[in-house]
């Protein structure tokens, strides 16, 4: 099989990647870009994509805190 007549498989959590939530995974990655891929300060986009993929059942509903986002986040008072 030539390599331009391979099939590409896509696994179920790359698809969701075409769906519902990818303009919250566009803003978090540019704002990963825009800062030099410093997680830190893209955390309010990283926690918005993450609670569309929570709310549509693309990964288990997790505490924020076992995600990593403290208390003292203003996200988290807002959520």
């Amino acid at each position: 099989m030539e390599y331009s007549q391979q099939r590409i498989y896509k696994s179920p959590q790359a698809q969701y990647i075409q769906g519902e939530c990818k303009d919250f995974m566009f803003k978090y990655m540019q704002c990963l870009r825009i800062n030099k891929h410093s997680n830190s300060q893209c955390r309010d986009e990283s926690k918005d994509y993450l609670q569309c993929r929570m709310d549509r059942n693309l990964m288990t509903k997790e505490s924020w805190e076992k995600l990593g986002y403290t208390t003292d986040s203003p996200k988290d008072t807002q959520s």
